[in-house]
């Protein structure tokens, strides 16, 4: 290791670097996670154990809030790790060329980077953009709380659950 010039040095100081902060991501991910399955699970259960009354709306909204959540989580920080991985190839002494083309009948189009870095950087900003600006709409109304018997005898009237995906 002593015979390294400086952008051997500087490559693997920026590697171990963008390696820590990608572990840190990865650890702040399930950990996110498991808060959320905590907190979600919590709530479920509450409103399945209720002391007699269930809520069957109630764990459907809370499913679907539990799932958007997940799905949101994940997406944000597979953008930051398309970004900080983006940042390595950008960051890093060697060069790379990066081309796409893509031809149809009507339609022609090619890309052509000095590097495949920025496309990466450039698609993690998207889908951060994306997963941030996106909102998941969850209405819940009840008509009341029914005592488990009397929902199972005599089925009336079962609470709403409106989902509006924009």
């Amino acid at each position: 290791m002593t015979n390294l010039k400086f952008n051997n040095r500087f490559d693997a100081a920026i590697f171990f670097i963008i390696v820590i902060i990608l572990l840190t991501l990865f650890a702040l991910l399930f950990f996110n996670l498991f808060l959320q399955y905590l907190v979600y699970n919590e709530a479920i259960g509450f409103a399945l154990n209720n002391q007699g009354y269930t809520d069957y709306a109630s764990v459907l909204a809370l499913s679907v809030a539990w799932d958007s959540a997940v799905v949101k989580t994940s997406a944000l920080f597979l953008s930051f790790l398309l970004i900080f991985s983006g940042a390595l190839y950008v960051l890093r002494a060697g060069k790379t060329n990066f081309e796409l083309k893509a031809e149809n009948a009507d339609l022609k189009g090619s890309l052509s980077l000095s590097s495949p870095g920025l496309v990466m950087v450039t698609l993690g900003i998207f889908l951060a953009a994306y997963a941030l600006s996106t909102k998941k709409y969850i209405d819940y109304s009840s008509q009341g709380s029914q005592s488990r018997n009397d929902f199972l005898e005599k089925p009336e009237k079962l609470p709403e659950l409106e989902i509006d995906e924009r």
